[in-house]
C-alpha cells in the first residue's frame, strides 16, 4: 500500500469514522475478528460491536472525543506504518468509575 493510500485509510479511520462516532465507516473498516485495546482498557475487546461500544463509551464520557493525526510514516514498501496521535476531549460524564470532571483532557 502507498503512502497515499496508508494516510486515506487512517485519515478515514479517524476523521469521517472515530471522530464523528460513525459506526458504518468504521464497521467497513474492521476486521470481523479485530482485537482492540483502547486507551482506558486493560483486556482487549474482540470484534466490531466491542470496539463500537468502546467508541461510544468514549464519546459520551469525553464529549466530542477527537484524535487528530499528527504524523504519519511508512515504510517504503508499505507494509507497515506508525501514527502519532493527539487525543482530546471534555470529561462530561462517567469514565471507566471516574465521576465527570469537566476537564478538557488531552494526550
Amino acid at each position: 500500500m502507498t503512502k497515499g493510500a496508508q494516510q486515506e485509510l487512517f485519515e478515514t479511520y479517524y476523521y469521517k469514522g472515530w471522530n464523528k462516532g460513525n459506526d458504518s465507516v468504521l464497521t467497513a473498516l474492521l476486521d470481523p475478528n479485530v482485537e482492540f485495546r483502547g486507551s482506558f482498557q486493560r483486556k482487549p475487546l474482540k470484534g466490531p460491536s466491542a470496539f463500537l461500544e468502546y467508541m461510544h463509551k468514549a464519546h459520551k464520557a469525553l464529549g466530542t472525543n477527537v484524535i487528530q493525526i499528527e504524523e504519519l510514516v511508512v515504510s517504503e514498501n508499505g507494509t507497515k506504518a506508525a501514527l502519532r496521535l493527539k487525543n482530546r476531549g471534555v470529561h462530561k460524564s462517567d469514565f471507566f468509575g471516574v465521576k465527570a470532571t469537566g476537564f478538557e483532557l488531552a494526550w
